[in-house]
């Protein structure tokens, strides 16, 4: 359990830098690659793939979607291989046997009428969608007053907005901080975006949007001012043309 615990956490701290397209995930499909091809490219995946787990018994890869907060996951187990849509209410499942017959199923993780309690500064991915519409451009910076470097550089990140000309968005994950001294941030709330990124799991964490489209790459760790820069030029390069 332990190690399977610390090869998760590794994972997701690997910088999700461009990733694997649909033929390169296929070198990882034991059977029925072209139903599974089929299956993916109709659900207008095709790129971003990237691995999560490595094991003997199992292997799980996961990309992006074009709807924020929903994200898609391959698990390849011995005997099976299950695909899922997961966002913050729903994950839809289909497993598929090596005989190639398909069973879809669907879990219902939470109802969406559970979010009219929230605060009127909570996050959901229903916030983020309506943001990057709105603003068309901006920067999404996770932050918790737990992780006192990515509390620091909050300072770094607004020169680097400025200098960038992209609106910043300070999302916080809830330590249970009583003083809290950034006085523009959001709280965190039911946003599968910022999970399936693995951004709760290393701070800071950012990802950007530009032209009413979030990039897939998601940037992590402290840095400074010159080498953030370099990032987000190198993201509009590469997402943005």
């Amino acid at each position: 359990m332990l190690n399977f615990f610390f090869a998760l956490v590794i994972g997701m701290y690997v910088q999700w830098a461009r990733g694997m397209s649909l033929d390169e995930l296929e070198k990882n499909i034991p059977f029925c690659k072209k139903e599974i091809k089929q299956t993916l490219a109709k659900m207008l995946i095709k790129d971003h793939w990237h691995e999560l787990i490595t094991f003997p018994e199992v292997k799980i890869f996961r990309a992006p979607t074009n709807q924020i907060g929903v994200w898609a996951q391959l698990e390849v187990h011995s005997p099976f291989i299950k695909i899922s849509l997961t966002s913050s209410f729903l994950s839809n499942f289909l497993v598929i046997l090596p005989t190639c017959s398909m069973k879809f199923q669907t879990q219902k993780k939470v109802e969406k009428s559970n979010l009219k309690n929230l605060s009127t500064n909570a996050v959901t991915d229903l916030d983020i969608e309506t943001i990057v519409k709105e603003k068309r451009k901006g920067i999404f910076y996770l932050f918790s007053y737990g992780m006192g470097f990515s509390v620091k550089y909050i300072e770094v990140m607004r020169k680097v907005a400025s200098k960038t000309n992209f609106p910043l968005f300070l999302v916080e994950q809830e330590s249970g901080a009583q003083h809290k001294t950034i006085k523009d941030s959001m709280v965190l709330a039911q946003a599968y975006e910022f999970q399936a990124r693995g951004m709760l799991h290393h701070l800071p964490a950012f990802f950007i949007f530009e032209d009413g489209k979030i990039s897939p790459l998601t940037h992590f760790g402290a840095n400074d001012e010159i080498e953030w820069l370099n990032q987000i030029n190198q993201d509009r390069l590469e997402n943005f043309p």
